[in-house]
């Protein structure tokens, strides 16, 4: 199931850029040849670090292959996946400071991935102006916050998202709410322990 959740989680945010991408490619290439050609370096980036992530995880179920062949999912990634959603013409607010003590690996892992599925999902469904993610910190817990500013449909759409990112937060004994805030806006919000699974 972990791993499972892992191709999720990564490969999902990847197509879903993807897509995003190959549409304005589509809808610009006659008229703005310079963003379809924009738009086609992203999905090579994006398809790239698709490949890189399943390699990683099926890397996992290999006992005969060194683990971490691929750096580690990290805080420092989240630059580079805010990135990823402004290259679809979203724009992104991330104010994500360095952990005042070092956090456990599945920790900054599980902030990633819900960070990465909490952004795709509103890029995909919401089709928002803006996106703001956010980490902070409690004396115990680091708190995750996405938001979206309801430019689009409700980011709430049921399907698979929601119930996974709350899966990965309650296997480390956190916890994770997804809400509308009115107006079209939504929230997602994570809170999870510092030290890791209790």
């Amino acid at each position: 199931m972990r791993i499972a959740r892992e191709l999720h989680d990564a490969v999902s945010h990847h197509l879903a850029v993807i897509n995003l991408q190959a549409e304005a490619a589509i809808a610009r290439h006659r008229t703005r040849p310079e963003a379809a050609l924009a738009a086609l370096s992203t999905i090579s980036a994006a398809s790239r670090e698709a490949l890189g992530d399943i390699r990683t995880t099926l890397g996992a179920l290999r006992a005969t292959e060194p683990a971490g062949v691929e750096p580690p999912v990290s805080l420092d990634n989240l630059p580079r996946l805010a990135e990823r959603v402004r290259a679809t013409g979203v724009e992104v607010d991330l104010t994500a400071p360095g952990p005042p003590d070092p956090l456990p690996a599945a920790v900054e892992r599980a902030v990633v991935r819900i960070a990465q599925e909490a952004l795709t999902n509103a890029a995909r469904h919401a089709r928002p102006r803006r996106l703001r993610l956010s980490i902070g910190y409690e004396p115990e817990h680091v708190v995750l916050e996405v938001t979206n500013d309801g430019a689009g449909a409700t980011a709430g759409r049921q399907g698979s998202g929601i119930p996974g990112m709350r899966q990965r937060a309650e296997a480390l004994g956190g916890e994770l709410h997804a809400e509308p805030l009115g107006d079209g806006r939504f929230l997602v919000r994570a809170r999870l322990p510092r030290g890791g699974a209790r």
